[in-house]
């Protein structure tokens, strides 16, 4: 977040500067508004964060074929993953998030990307 300052918090900041010694500057009401504001915006995003954050989680320990994919997905990192596969980092994401499927062509791609074999488990 950026903030103009007033010609007198300028002056202020200035002489701060001058003198080798912190400001202090009182903000004006309209830039106290614009804190709290921002400070409103980021605490939202946050909430929005975790949530995300807690349904990959979900995502990414979920049981199955399509669970492992997930954290082998998440524990080379989507970026790597879509460099070494050629697929699309948006695809490899959306499918993270259990948003999107993937093809099974875009399957093979990445088990092979993540070093990742199919098995039989014998009972």
């Amino acid at each position: 977040m950026t903030m103009q300052l007033t010609p007198e918090q300028r002056a202020e900041a200035d002489r701060a500067i001058a003198e080798g010694r912190r400001a202090h500057i009182a903000l004006t009401p309209a830039q106290k508004s614009r804190i709290d504001q921002v400070i409103r915006l980021e605490d939202a995003h946050q909430i929005e964060n975790i949530a995300m954050a807690r349904e990959l989680l979900r995502e990414i320990e979920a049981p199955g074929f399509s669970g492992s994919l997930r954290r082998a997905l998440a524990t080379k990192g989507v970026a790597d993953a879509a460099r070494d596969s050629g697929l699309d980092a948006g695809r490899l994401t959306e499918f993270l998030q259990s948003r999107s499927p993937l093809s099974t062509d875009e399957v093979d791609r990445l088990v092979e990307v993540l070093g990742l074999r199919l098995m039989a488990d014998i009972r």
